[in-house]
């Protein structure tokens, strides 16, 4: 009971507690859980639809660059980097689908977490590739280390302790156990490769004569920078109700699709430039040609089959004749 505003009052604990900060501390916590709520509301942002499209664009790219020459040292890093993302995009995926049955929701994070420890360590590798560096020992041994980590993420008994399944989210640990170390040591190492990584491309980007080799680099270094933030995915060991580290690694679509089409990244020249295209005309000829159809139906909604046969022949003719007006230009 306060005795005064500014006076001491018996807590909880029976020991004199100052009422000021006490009070403060009830406001921090006021603030911290309002804070934590609206966190909590961007796990609606995850989704099971938005996490397979994500994996099947960045799936679709490896597979595309693997399929140019599979024996590439560099293509096959590039795809092992790939399916360590779709490896943890996949799993993810089935752990919010049965997020309602944990032990289902529980199986299917442990095939995310088969291919998390990984995705750090081929960011390093894939930069040997495309520098034409050999892989060192510290990467065969980080690795192995990342293996050991998958290992030990199935056989725990502590990796379901403090976790729950959440909807749009799937699995999650929500409070710290002692499993919530090797999630801490995750990070890290996650953190730690990445920053060395991206770190390590604007070194060659800085040091690079080419003008083309230059514009890859560059892409590159802003991809691994902006792949940092990927440690979002373990804050929530921390109590930190925010699971959205998958919009990170989409940014891989975009990015390696933009240098490989536009700077011809990996030394890939493909008929991409001309698929596009093609695409583009047939757009240009079925968007004119459906708005005149709709139009036509409008004007005339019951005629003679005579009169349909008469516009049919005029519109051919305004048909071959915008398409072999058209055609020439989207070459040039």
């Amino acid at each position: 009971a306060y005795r005064g505003p500014d006076k001491e009052y018996r807590g909880p604990s029976g020991g004199r507690e100052s009422v000021g900060y006490n009070t403060a501390v009830i406001v921090k916590r006021g603030e911290m859980q309002t804070f934590n709520e609206l966190l909590a509301q961007l796990h609606y942002l995850n989704h099971h639809y938005l996490t397979g499209i994500s994996l099947i664009g960045c799936l679709s790219i490896g597979i595309f660059v693997l399929a140019r020459n599979i024996r590439s040292y560099l293509y096959q890093t590039f795809f092992l980097m790939v399916f360590a993302f779709a490896l943890w995009f996949f799993g993810n995926i089935f752990s919010m689908v049965y997020h309602n049955e944990f032990e289902r929701s529980f199986f299917w994070v442990k095939v995310a977490y088969s291919g998390t420890p990984f995705i750090a360590p081929t960011y390093y590798h894939f930069y040997l590739a495309f520098t034409r560096k050999k892989i060192t020992k510290i990467v065969i041994i980080v690795y192995a280390i990342s293996f050991l980590e998958v290992i030990y993420f199935w056989l725990s008994p502590y990796s379901s302790i403090g976790t729950q399944s959440i909807g749009n989210v799937g699995v999650v640990w929500t409070r710290w156990t002692v499993f919530s170390y090797f999630l801490v040591f995750g990070m890290l190492k996650y953190l730690v490769i990445t920053v060395a990584t991206a770190c390590s491309f604007l070194s060659e980007y800085n040091n690079e004569k080419s003008v083309l080799k230059k514009k890859q680099l560059k892409i590159l270094t802003i991809f691994f920078f902006g792949q940092i933030g990927g440690v979002s995915e373990w804050l929530v060991t921390f109590g930190i109700p925010l699971h959205i580290a998958w919009v990170f690694m989409p940014s891989f679509i975009a990015l390696i699709s933009y240098t490989i089409v536009r700077y011809k990244a990996m030394e890939i020249d493909t008929v991409i430039h001309r698929t596009i295209l093609w695409i583009a005309t047939v757009l240009l000829l079925v968007i004119p040609v459906g708005v005149f159809n709709i139009i036509l139906a409008r004007i005339f909604p019951s005629v003679h089959i005579a009169v349909y046969v008469a516009i049919s022949s005029f519109y051919l003719i305004i048909f071959v004749s915008y398409y072999n007006h058209l055609r020439p230009r989207i070459d040039h």
